[in-house]
């Protein structure tokens, strides 16, 4: 059964199998080397030698696009059209949206929504912040 697997690993169309299922069923956060088996159900990823939690990781965002691109990148080799799919920025936005599931299809059709920036409230911000830390300091001379 193992070697069975492993000779389909070997055929191009296993690895474009492996492609297509990977963006249209399984996501996870990857680093460049892949480590897949061919099991009964299907190809699986079993290498996940970086995972992070994206809620609580400032590079989470920049991490999932690079590592969607690599794996774009390898198994376009085999599907060119992965080449053009956007699975990374889809997968991001259905993430913040709070709507990303494990048995979200993605497509790889991602449209780009640019809004103005409210640069009057970012300014108000800064400068709540600013007095929250003068305050925080002068409390801090009179403690002392």
């Amino acid at each position: 059964m193992v070697d069975e697997a492993a000779g389909k690993l070997g055929r191009i169309g296993a690895w474009q199998e492996i492609g297509e299922r990977v963006f249209t069923r399984r996501y996870r956060f990857l680093d460049q080397e892949i480590g897949a088996i061919l099991t009964a159900d299907g190809p699986v990823i079993i290498d996940l030698p970086q995972a992070v939690d994206a809620a609580g990781n400032n590079h989470a965002q920049r991490m999932l696009l690079r590592d969607v691109a690599n794996l774009s990148s390898f198994f376009g080799r085999f599907a060119q059209e992965l080449l053009t799919m956007q699975f990374g920025p889809e997968l991001w936005e259905l993430y913040t949206r709070g709507v990303l599931l494990p048995t979200t299809r993605l497509t790889g059709r991602f449209h780009r929504v640019l809004q103005a920036v409210d640069v009057e409230g970012v300014l108000r911000v800064v400068d709540d912040a600013r007095a929250e830390e003068k305050a925080r300091l002068l409390r801090l001379q009179t403690a002392t």
